[in-house]
């Protein structure tokens, strides 16, 4: 965290002196208990105090569960976090307000998670913009598809593929040719109507040099550019079915479709 997250500081420490009580009168203290005097923690701060506590960048990839030996450090209170945000966001408009206009990280996830209507909105659409995978994931899965098409191309490959899924390949092809997940780009090559045999013939040649060019990703890949391939172009093409059995059956349906003649390049599928 940042030199001055003086607000996170407080707040851990406060976390780590509540794990300290484990009993009451000789009885173990419950989670609810550690959940209600954590929200009385938050509820006594003031706005801008609260503010500064829930958007900090510190929250960012801050884990939601923890499993031993770690279940005593810094980055241990995930599920206590979780279980206050729900009770403010039922129980204390004000936190809840706060939560929606300024959280981050594990705070905006959460937040998210137990929120409805324009509040979820609202907290979603800043969730486009947080470098916390978690949150923008939900943003993918809960905004308007028009707000979600810069996410076709977000780094985090299930963030893209939920945003895909929304969108639908075909309404975004072009977008994703050089995406750097095989399944995503194989998907686009499928889908776009603007392919030239020539880019064609240049990405066969990539994958025909790649460091695995018979390994499956390849393969796919290949097929879906072949299918791209007008009849005549095809023809040159024919030896990449030696090689791949789907590419094989590919090529020798479509000529036996086709009115090329196969026969007046010197190569037989026979």
């Amino acid at each position: 965290m940042s030199s001055d997250s003086k607000s996170v500081i407080n707040f851990l420490a406060f976390l780590r002196n509540l794990g300290r009580k484990t009993t009451i009168n000789g009885g173990s203290v419950s989670e609810q208990k550690h959940v209600e005097k954590t929200c009385n923690y938050l509820s006594s701060l003031s706005d801008r105090e609260l503010s500064k506590l829930v958007s900090d960048k510190y929250w960012n990839k801050y884990p939601f569960y923890t499993c031993w030996p770690k279940r005593t450090d810094l980055r241990s209170y995930g599920s206590t976090i979780g279980s206050v945000v729900h009770e403010m966001c039922q129980y204390d408009s004000r936190v809840k307000d706060i939560l929606v206009r300024k959280s981050d990280g594990i705070f905006l996830s959460y937040t998210i998670d137990y929120t409805f209507g324009k509040d979820r909105l609202k907290a979603s659409s800043r969730a486009l913009k947080s470098k916390d995978n978690r949150a923008r994931l939900r943003s993918a899965r809960v905004l308007p598809i028009r707000k979600i098409k810069g996410l076709i191309t977000d780094s985090n490959s299930s963030i893209r593929n939920l945003a895909l899924k929304r969108i639908g390949i075909d309404n975004c092809a072009e977008s994703l040719l050089d995406d750097k997940s095989t399944w995503i780009r194989t998907k686009a090559i499928m889908a776009s109507d603007t392919l030239t045999d020539e880019y064609i013939k240049e990405e066969i040649a990539r994958l025909e040099t790649s460091s695995d060019p018979d390994g499956w990703e390849a393969s796919i890949e290949m097929l879906a550019l072949v299918k791209k391939l007008s009849d005549e172009e095809l023809l040159y093409f024919l030896d990449l079915g030696d090689r791949w059995g789907r590419i094989s059956e590919h090529i020798k349906k479509r000529l036996e479709y086709s009115s090329v003649d196969i026969k007046t390049k010197g190569r037989s599928l026979a």
